[in-house]
């Protein structure tokens, strides 16, 4: 099994098509990079400027890549979207990004659909918002939590059904 994930990890880091992960932020790399051992990485870091973040790159390069922007949460989209023009200006071919939780105040879904990304791929843990980009269309793509969800449900309701029969009939011989 090992040495299976060692080949996958080996052709892609030889395959000059594949994808990097990039993380706008230290936070975000800290939290989800042992998720993508075997990918490339960019990692970003922020510095506040009187006219928004202004965004660097620590590690990584963008350069005639794809780019996977990976993130957890989407308010305003200003981050994001300046991670997006500076991989853009630094050469990234195609971007994406995976965000888990697509909050957009103000109507700032609108700033992504402007040319920044490929791709903008959010799952529907904030429904009214799923809804409307699901409507919208490219370059939005929504990802159902439901089939992650859905066998742990089914399997605590059946935990729970098997401790309320094992009690019920402990208590009915006693």
């Amino acid at each position: 099994k090992m040495a299976a994930e060692a080949l996958r990890v080996a052709r892609r880091k030889a395959d000059p098509n594949s994808a990097v992960i990039c993380f706008p932020s230290e936070r975000a790399s800290k939290r989800f990079k042992r998720y993508f051992q075997g990918f490339d990485h960019i990692i970003c870091t922020l510095y506040q400027k009187a006219g928004g973040p202004e965004v660097h790159i620590m590690e990584g390069e963008p350069k005639g890549r794809k780019v996977v922007i990976v993130d957890d949460v989407i308010y305003s989209g200003q981050t994001i979207i300046g991670v997006a023009q500076m991989l853009r200006a630094r050469g990234a071919t195609w971007v994406s990004a995976y965000v888990t939780h697509g909050i957009f105040t103000n109507d700032s879904w609108k700033r992504f659909a402007q040319g920044d990304f490929d791709q903008v791929m959010i799952t529907d843990s904030c429904p009214d918002q799923a809804l409307r980009l699901e409507q919208h269309g490219a370059p939005f793509e929504v990802l159902s939590l439901a089939p992650l969800i859905a066998p742990i449900v089914e399997e605590e309701a059946f935990l729970a059904y098997s401790r309320d029969q094992g009690e019920h009939t402990v208590s009915e011989s006693s």
